[in-house]
């Protein structure tokens, strides 16, 4: 394959776990979540480390229940910085709120997060992982 081709190969698989990370947190499938994870794996948010798949997954899952969210992921970059590392950033948009009893509309909330993901990617021998993810809020 050509450099080119890795390269853009590269770029999917990257962009790929940053759109499944979103979908996997918003729709609470934790454990596919850590498994886009290298097994030490790291993620950085609000000043926390979380290192490991475990740590990853007890953090997730202490999630309030009732919160909604959607984490919408724009202005991708990656860029393959060895034939098996990617660095890549991405802007985030948080919108979240609080599910309604009974299964109704969710009741939102105004508040949206401008944040910011920057990841460091592995090729591995199950294919590409986040070897470490760092959320930087911006406002």
């Amino acid at each position: 394959m050509s450099n080119e081709k890795k390269n853009i190969s590269c770029e999917v698989a990257c962009s790929r776990l940053i759109a499944d990370f979103a979908h996997y947190v918003d729709s609470k499938e934790y454990e596919s979540l850590v498994a886009l994870f290298t097994e030490d794996g790291s993620f950085e948010r609000r000043g926390e480390v979380l290192k490991g798949r475990a740590a990853i997954l007890e953090a997730m899952r202490a999630r309030p229940a009732d919160v909604v969210t959607r984490h919408v992921c724009t202005n991708i970059r990656i860029d393959q910085v060895a034939s098996n590392s990617a660095v890549g950033t991405c802007t985030l948009l948080l919108f979240h709120g609080s599910a309604a009893q009974g299964g109704g509309s969710t009741e939102s909330s105004s508040a949206v997060t401008i944040a910011e993901y920057r990841d460091t990617f592995v090729a591995t021998q199950n294919g590409w992982q986040i070897a470490a993810r760092i959320a930087h809020v911006i406002f």
